[in-house]
């Protein structure tokens, strides 16, 4: 015939899914823990080893309807009392939590039913929960080693067991680095090729663009006069001043500024020898000059060979850094000598002009 407190175990049993190992030990625990509370409040130890007499057998009684024999469960101690590892361990190894466990000593009605407190209910997943400890009982079953000593129907997992999260964290840390790895690879591998792709091609040493179109000019005809370095070339009067410079594309350019005087010229010498291949022609004359940059100069060109010029009063305006002016030049009728190409800067606003340039040619079929 069953006991009160198997009776009562098996009523408590049964508000729950008794089938689950966890469930179980939680009412097993439960009633454990009633047992403790009364020993304390009568002070009767003999009682309550009496008492737990009879939890144990109901232990046994309600395991072997499920198979399970508590008879054989090999533990490990969790204290020195406890037996040794390897040695077989009974449901009484589980009934004397109260004995260890401080929190057990909490005052309740003597009645076992009644000495289950409604935190105990709620333990072990009566109407108010499932059978998911508190926080709590969650401390006291780390405390008592039951999580990892018995459990109805095999281990049961508890404090001791090792938590999954921490090996996963480094697992999915290790994937990232390996992600983030093979992307820096593949890109260092791609940059050379896009590099190339949006990269204008590599220029060789050599000439620049605007040298090579010179030279082939040159080979077309064109006599160079004046090609930026030539100071003893150029011919300044009535306070004018000639500065050598470096023009933002490196190229070698002299900035003139005409003199104090309105209308006061500097000039760039044609020598003998270049006037004696042109003379009796009609010439091509190619000015190139410049100003600062957001800046605008106005000047003025005349062409002086035999004491008069050949090409009128030329006038212009240029707004840009570098900027060729071409204008015809009549050298018929002439005997030699020299020539100048006499220009103003002083027109307008400002007083200085940049030059780079002059170069002379024949015109064909003139």
């Amino acid at each position: 015939m069953a006991s009160e407190i198997e009776t009562s175990i098996r009523g408590f049993l049964a508000q729950g899914d008794s089938k689950d190992p966890d469930y179980r030990l939680k009412v097993y625990e439960a009633a454990d823990r009633a047992i403790g509370r009364m020993a304390e409040k009568n002070g009767d130890d003999a009682e309550a080893k009496a008492k737990r007499a009879d939890l144990v057998e109901a232990i046994e009684a309600i395991e072997a309807e499920y198979g399970h024999d508590v008879h054989d469960e090999p533990v490990e101690p969790t204290d020195p009392g406890e037996p040794a590892a390897g040695e077989s361990r009974s449901a009484a190894a589980m009934v004397g939590l109260s004995e260890r466990d401080p929190r057990s000593a909490k005052g309740e009605d003597p009645v076992l039913s009644e000495a289950i407190s409604s935190e105990d209910r709620i333990d072990i997943g009566g109407k108010n929960g499932v059978g998911e400890p508190n926080g709590e009982d969650a401390r006291e079953e780390d405390a008592s080693g039951l999580s990892s000593t018995w459990r109805p129907g095999g281990e049961r997992s508890g404090a001791n067991r090792k938590r999954p999260w921490g090996g996963g964290l480094v697992v999915s840390s290790l994937i990232l680095l390996l992600i983030l790895f093979l992307l820096a690879a593949g890109l260092w591998l791609l940059l050379p090729l896009l590099s190339g792709a949006f990269s204008p091609p590599k220029t060789t040493e050599g000439p620049t663009i605007e040298e090579t179109i010179a030279a082939a000019e040159e080979g077309e005809g064109w006599i160079s006069v004046f090609d930026g370095t030539q100071l003893d070339a150029i011919s300044s009067s009535d306070g004018g001043r000639v500065v050598a410079e470096t023009a933002l594309d490196g190229s070698p350019v002299v900035r003139i500024t005409g003199g104090p005087e309105a209308g006061a010229e500097i000039a760039l010498l044609v020598g003998p020898g270049v006037v004696s291949r042109l003379e009796g022609e009609s010439v091509r004359a190619e000015l190139t000059a410049g100003t600062d940059p957001d800046a605008s100069r106005e000047f003025s060109v005349r062409c002086l060979f035999d004491g008069e010029t050949r090409c009128g009063r030329q006038r212009f305006t240029v707004s840009t850094e570098r900027q060729p002016f071409v204008f015809e030049v009549d050298l018929s009728g002439i005997e030699g000598g020299d020539g100048r190409i006499a220009i103003d800067p002083s027109l307008g606003v400002g007083n200085d002009l940049v030059v780079y340039s002059l170069r002379l040619k024949p015109v064909e079929g003139a």
